[in-house]
């Protein structure tokens, strides 16, 4: 894991790098989600932990010449006040009563005030709920060209490398054939010809693919854009072996690098129709890409329909093959959690000292030997 120690030289660096890049005045804001907007991120997007040395899922930072702030739940108020530098860091609660980022930022903001975010890591309904609570004071949010954490970042991880594998049928109840199906029925009732998914979820869910790119989530960093006539996958292709892809050419899907995912929305951008997007889970940047200020070269302008994704609903209809999964694995957990019981209650007669940490190793060694799936095990 990268060093992170959220020490005052390192929140100094980050806003003079703002001022340097002289996108914004006074402050520039910092969340844990990544480009997918997904709590739980790989050690390479741990930005907000980097800059603050805050560790926690959830939480959001606010950093300035005259200042830094990080936002976050009841969850982590002990965490955070004990990892912060409260010298330079102010905790703030995430609580009705108590002003949230865009309300601290609208009133202690000079009028006119410039923000700065990376607007591949903003969703596009975070983007929204800001400009209009900031636009009050006539501040604006502008959106970044570098990624000011990571200029600062020397020894930032390499993204992770693991391999995609495939979900199989027998577990899913459907193929992805059969999947690409309903989604585009559900956008032809919508009205979109076209979508981009984000999520990583729903990405798994939709093309049967499985990774390990973020620890405890069996998710492949990657984006599909679908449309009535094409399935795009844009993924890290050295994960990707030949009998994935194969397979996954059968069912109609083409491969394409992650980083080519803008050059193909811009494609997409010139004649799609409609394209619809998930505003809470897509970034503020692709839409961008989508509704470019300069129309001159577009053949069509693009009309993007934001609203809740249809594979986010599709995958809640569980399967009775996903519906048995659970079961199984319940199961497997129960006999797991009865070996763990007896294992305690046998320690407890023999007055072997205990701790939390010891006995939730143990519980994980019982729950391994059930091969309820690959379970990784990571020192926190």
């Amino acid at each position: 894991m990268a060093e992170c120690h959220g020490d005052y030289k390192r929140s100094e660096a980050f806003a003079a790098a703002g001022e340097d890049e002289g996108a914004w005045t006074r402050r520039a804001y910092r969340q844990l989600r990544g480009r997918h907007q997904s709590e739980y991120v790989g050690e390479s997007e741990r930005r907000r932990q980097f800059i603050s040395g805050f560790s926690g899922s959830a939480g959001t930072a606010f950093v300035g010449m005259e200042g830094a702030w990080l936002w976050t739940d009841s969850r982590y108020l002990l965490q955070a006040s004990q990892q912060l530098d409260t010298s330079v860091w102010t905790v703030m609660h995430s609580l009705p009563r108590q002003a949230s980022m865009a309300e601290h930022a609208a009133a202690e903001l000079p009028q006119g005030s410039r923000i700065g975010a990376d607007p591949w890591l903003l969703p596009l309904a975070t983007y929204q709920t800001l400009q209009d609570k900031l636009s009050s004071r006539e501040h604006v949010l502008v959106p970044l060209t570098n990624n000011l954490v990571d200029e600062l970042w020397d020894s930032r991880p390499r993204p992770p490398k693991g391999k995609a594998f495939a979900h199989p049928v027998r577990l899913s109840g459907s193929s992805t054939k059969e999947k690409l199906e309903r989604t585009r029925k559900e956008l032809r009732e919508l009205g979109a010809s076209a979508m981009v998914i984000s999520s990583l979820d729903e990405v798994a869910w939709l093309l049967n693919v499985r990774g390990d790119d973020i620890p405890y989530n069996p998710f492949v960093v990657s984006y599909v854009i679908l449309t009535m006539e094409e399935t795009k996958w844009f993924v890290d292709e050295e994960k990707v072996d030949e009998s994935l892809r194969a397979s996954l050419q059968d069912d109609g899907v083409s491969i394409f690098s992650y980083s080519s995912l803008e050059e193909h929305l811009v494609l997409l951008a010139k004649g799609c129709g409609s394209v619809l997007v998930d505003p809470a889970k897509c970034s503020w940047k692709v839409y961008m890409i989508l509704t470019p200020e300069t129309k001159e070269e577009m053949v069509e302008q693009c009309k993007v329909i934001t609203q809740l994704s249809p594979v986010c609903t599709l995958k809640a209809i569980k399967t009775e093959e996903e519906l048995q999964g659970f079961r199984d694995a319940h199961l497997k957990d129960a006999a797991a959690m009865v070996n763990f019981l007896c294992w305690i209650e046998k320690a407890m007669e023999d007055n072997v000292h205990l701790t939390e940490v010891s006995a939730a190793d143990k519980l994980l060694e019982f729950r391994k030997q059930q091969q309820l799936a690959e379970i990784k095990a990571r020192a926190s």
